[in-house]
């Protein structure tokens, strides 16, 4: 039987709005509370969410797609993204969600698993890391981020997305399911350049603060996932459950950063055993 289509809708959360989809569950376990990557929707979720089964709600992150792109930037501060997934649970009425995030939004989910883990049954990462502690490394991927950002906003978000593909980290996602493609890019059309600017230049990984060494806070159990053709990520991927006080890792076969989406029944295979071992 197949999925029904997610519900639509827009809530408030904090001072801005953001858009989010909902798909109802067909089987018994935690909600999901899905957080998409740089340049991706809240549609990314649908294809975790129709395998998986659970009810899951994915909203688009500040900047992208149909949420608000406030024209200032202080909205899209990394502490200021974290407080707005802190606050989404309750804004959505979920008590101790699942939390899945990807990338960017894997950054943020840390954030907010450091701020307030016990407001989560658990969380699964894909493509993680909780920063760069070297401060000159720091700074050059801050300045690196801000030339992008300038970018973006000078040649448009449709002309970056183009680019974007062909970036090393980014071009493994060919193999998505190309129906799903499709829709991605259908949302990603909706996606401002300020937004996208400014998201990456005040909640890029240059301008995230190193969590290291807080991650021995993260009170809830943590699955960090990596695509096994991702090196760079499925070691930082190994580093995270070493350091959280109940994280694990895996590797899903045939995937690069993107492992979800592209090998998504090697990905859910995992996902699944652990939401059984949350049981």
């Amino acid at each position: 039987m197949s999925a029904p289509p997610p519900e639509s809708f827009s809530l408030s959360v904090g001072d801005h709005v953001l858009a989010c989809r909902a798909w109802p569950a067909r089987r018994e376990g935690p909600p999901l509370l899905a957080l998409h990557g740089f340049t991706g929707t809240g549609l990314d979720a649908a294809p975790l969410a129709e395998a998986l089964g659970l009810a899951c709600w994915a909203p688009d992150l500040l900047g992208h797609a149909r949420s608000a792109a406030p024209r200032a930037r202080g909205p899209y501060a990394f502490a200021a993204q974290v407080a707005q997934v802190c606050a989404l649970p309750e804004a959505l009425g979920l008590d101790r969600p699942l939390l899945f995030a990807y990338s960017f939004g894997a950054r943020l989910a840390l954030g907010a698993l450091v701020a307030r883990g016990e407001a989560f049954a658990g969380a699964v990462l894909v493509g993680a890391t909780a920063g760069i502690e070297d401060p000159a490394a720091r700074a050059a991927r801050a300045a690196e981020d801000e030339a992008r950002a300038a970018r973006i906003e000078a040649e448009g978000a449709a002309a970056f997305l183009r680019a974007w593909r062909r970036h090393p980290l980014i071009r493994t996602q060919e193999r998505i399911d190309p129906a799903h493609r499709a829709r991605r890019d259908r949302e990603r059309a909706l996606h401002t350049a300020h937004g996208l600017a400014h998201a990456l230049r005040e909640a890029g990984t240059g301008r995230m603060p190193p969590l290291w060494g807080e991650l021995r806070r993260v009170s809830c159990p943590v699955l960090a996932l990596a695509g096994a053709e991702d090196p760079k990520f499925a070691a930082l991927a190994a580093r995270l459950a070493r350091a959280l006080p109940a994280g694990e890792h895996d590797l899903v076969r045939g995937a690069g950063h993107c492992a979800h989406l592209e090998a998504p029944a090697e990905a859910v295979s995992r996902i699944d055993a652990f939401v059984a071992r949350l049981a």
